[in-house]
C-alpha cells in the first residue's frame, strides 16, 4: 500500500467517524432517550452536517493528487467539525447530571415563554409551520449576562480558527437552524437569575416573528399621542436601528413571562447605589437601569393589576429614585406596545399571546409553601415555579438557603417535564425541512469550494 493509499484510508476513517457520531446523537434524541427534548434540533443540525460529510467524501474520492492536496481535504473536514461543534458542545452539556438538570429547567422556562408566541403565529397564519424555527437551546458560557444568539449570530470561533475556511463566511454561518441562549456559568448556582431568560426569549420572539417594525409603529404612535418630543421618541424607538426598543420589548416580555418575579430579578441584576443609578447615561442601544426598571414596573401594573406586588415594588423603587423627563413616556409606551395590535399574531395584543396575570395567585401559594421545609408545591409549570423561587429569595434569602428552595424548585420543574419529544418530530413539514437543510449545507460548501479555487 502506498503513502497515498494510507492517507486516503485515514481520511475516509475520519469521515466515517463523523457519520457514526451523528447516528449516535440522533438515536439518543428519539422518544424515551436522554435527549428526546432535543429531537427536532438534532435532526435539523445533523442533516446539514451529513451533507457536508458527503461532499467532503466526494472531494476525497475525486482527488487524484492526494499526497499533494490532503491538507486541503483535512481542512474541509475541520470546517465541518467547526460548524458541528457549535451545537455538539451544547448538547454534550446535557450529559453530566450535575449540569443537565439546570439546563433542563432553563430549556423548559424558555420554551414556556416562546411556545405561546409560536403557536399563536402559526394559528393566525402569520408564519407557516415549515418556516418556524426549532425551540431555543440554552447552554452555559463565560458571558457576564444571559445572551440570546438569534439567526443573526455567527458561529463562535475556537482553536486555530484562522486556518478554517468557515471563518471567511459570516453571512453563511449566520443561518442558525436553532436559536441559542448563553447562560453565564456562575448563574447556574442562583435559580432567580434564570428568570432573566424570559427577557432573552423576548429578543428571540421579536426576531423570529418579525415584530420590530410593528413594535416601532405601535411605540411611535403611543409616544406621539402622549405628546413626547421627537428627541425622546427617537431615543426610545431609534432611527435606522432599533434604539432602546429591543431592550424595552424584552423587559416587557420578561414581565409577561414571569410577572413580578422578573422585576425582582431585574432589579437585583442591575443593582447599584442610588447615586450611580441617577448618574448613569443611556447608550444608543440601552436605556438606563432606572428606565428599564420603570418599564418593567409599568408592564407589571398593566398586566397584573390585582397583584399587590405591582404597587409595592413601584412604591419601593420610586421612593428611592427620582423620576426623569423620560419617565413620563414609560406608561404610554408600555401600554402602546402591549396593545399592538400585531398582524403576525392575528391582530392580537401581546397580553393575549402571553401573560402572567392569572398565574400570580398560584405563585403566592407556592411562595408560602416554600417558606416551610417539607411542604409540597402546587404549581406544575416552570414559569410559576421559578417565579415562586425568586419571590421566596427576595422575601428571605436566609430561609431560601436554609430550606433549599432552589433545589426544590429545580427538582419540581424537572419532575413535571412532559415525556416525549418536544416539537414536530413527525409532522408533514419534515420532508420540506430536510430539503431546505440539505440545500443550505450545499450552498455553504459551494462557497467554501469557491474560496479554495481563488
Amino acid at each position: 500500500m502506498t503513502a497515498a493509499d494510507r492517507k486516503r484510508a485515514e481520511l475516509a476513517a475520519k469521515l466515517d467517524s463523523v457519520r457514526t457520531e451523528l447516528a449516535e446523537w440522533r438515536a439518543h434524541s428519539e422518544a424515551g432517550r436522554p435527549l428526546e427534548k432535543h429531537h427536532s434540533q438534532i435532526q435539523r443540525i445533523t442533516t446539514r452536517i451529513d451533507v457536508l460529510a458527503d461532499l467532503v467524501a466526494a472531494d476525497l474520492d475525486a482527488e487524484n493528487d492526494l499526497l499533494g492536496n490532503w491538507q486541503q481535504i483535512e481542512l474541509r473536514l475541520l470546517d465541518l467539525h467547526h460548524v458541528w461543534d457549535f451545537f455538539r458542545s451544547k448538547f454534550a452539556l446535557r450529559c453530566p447530571a450535575w449540569i443537565r438538570d439546570t439546563l433542563v429547567v432553563a430549556d423548559e422556562l424558555i420554551w414556556a415563554c416562546y411556545q405561546p408566541a409560536q403557536q399563536q403565529a402559526v394559528k393566525a397564519g402569520g408564519v407557516d409551520l415549515a418556516a418556524v424555527r426549532e425551540p431555543p437551546l440554552a447552554f452555559f458560557g463565560t458571558d457576564t449576562s444571559p445572551l440570546a444568539l438569534s439567526r443573526h449570530a455567527v458561529y463562535r470561533r475556537r482553536g486555530r480558527a484562522e486556518d478554517l475556511y468557515t471563518t471567511l463566511f459570516a453571512d453563511e454561518l449566520k443561518s442558525l437552524p436553532v436559536p441559542v441562549t448563553v447562560i453565564p456559568w456562575h448563574q447556574a448556582g442562583h435559580v432567580p437569575d434564570l428568570l432573566l431568560l424570559a427577557h432573552e426569549t423576548g429578543h428571540q420572539v421579536e426576531d423570529d416573528f418579525g415584530l420590530t417594525p410593528h413594535l416601532r409603529a405601535a411605540g411611535r404612535a403611543a409616544l406621539s399621542a402622549a405628546g413626547a418630543p421627537e428627541h425622546r421618541v427617537t431615543a426610545w424607538m431609534g432611527g435606522d436601528d432599533s434604539g432602546w426598543l429591543g431592550e424595552v420589548f424584552a423587559d416587557i416580555y420578561g414581565v409577561l413571562g414571569v410577572g413580578a418575579a422578573f422585576v425582582v430579578a431585574l432589579t437585583d441584576f442591575l443593582a447599584a447605589p442610588a447615586e450611580a443609578i441617577a448618574a448613569e447615561q443611556a447608550s444608543a442601544a440601552y436605556p438606563t437601569a432606572h428606565l428599564r426598571i420603570q418599564v418593567a414596573l409599568a408592564a407589571l401594573r398593566v398586566t397584573c393589576p390585582t397583584d399587590p406586588r405591582a404597587a409595592e415594588l413601584t412604591a419601593a423603587w420610586t421612593g428611592a429614585h427620582a423620576l426623569s423627563d423620560f419617565s413620563m413616556d414609560v406608561e404610554p409606551l408600555v401600554k402602546g406596545l402591549l396593545a399592538g395590535p400585531y398582524a403576525v399574531f392575528g391582530g392580537r395584543s401581546l397580553t393575549s399571546v402571553l401573560s402572567f396575570g392569572s398565574r400570580w395567585p398560584e405563585t403566592a401559594i407556592d411562595v408560602a409553601r416554600l417558606a416551610e421545609p417539607d411542604q409540597p408545591l402546587q404549581a406544575g409549570d416552570p414559569r410559576t415555579l421559578l417565579a415562586a423561587a425568586t419571590l421566596s429569595f427576595a422575601a428571605d434569602p436566609a430561609a431560601y438557603r436554609e430550606h433549599h428552595v432552589g433545589t426544590r424548585v429545580l427538582e419540581r420543574v424537572r419532575d413535571q417535564q412532559a415525556k416525549g419529544t418536544r416539537f414536530r418530530s413527525a409532522v408533514a413539514v419534515r420532508p420540506g425541512l430536510i430539503e431546505a437543510d440539505r440545500a443550505a449545507a450545499v450552498k455553504l460548501y459551494q462557497r467554501l469550494a469557491d474560496a479554495r479555487s481563488r
